[in-house]
């Protein structure tokens, strides 16, 4: 391996791995039970951005110890990229899978 394109702002590829629940079964929950229940959503999604970061900051690391170049894209370089994705990738993506656009478009929503 030549060249790694290190994670961050401009990334080219993010997990989101929510728990997801219900409305209705929220609903039923007693107020202080979605209280604790968002209170330690939010508290989960804090500490797994700090370790994601460190665990990133790591994988750098090792890639350089193994004189791997690593690119770090500017906002600008990412908008390139994902132009030439939406017209070839992403555009095959959608005309392929059901409802593939909606999914394209509903992952680059998340921010």
């Amino acid at each position: 391996m030549k060249c790694l394109t290190a994670p961050g702002d401009n990334a080219l590829w993010f997990m989101y791995e929510p728990v997801l629940m219900s409305k209705k079964t929220f609903s039923r929950l007693t107020k202080p039970q979605q209280d604790a229940l968002l209170k330690a959503g939010q508290k989960s999604q804090a500490y797994f951005a700090k370790e994601a970061k460190g665990l990133d900051d790591e994988m750098v690391k090792a890639f350089r110890e193994h004189k791997v170049e690593v690119v770090t894209l500017t906002a600008a370089e990412y908008d390139q990229w994902l132009k030439v994705a939406r017209e070839s990738s992403y555009a095959e993506f959608a005309k392929e899978v059901p409802d593939g656009k909606q999914l394209i478009d509903e992952a680059l929503s998340v921010k």
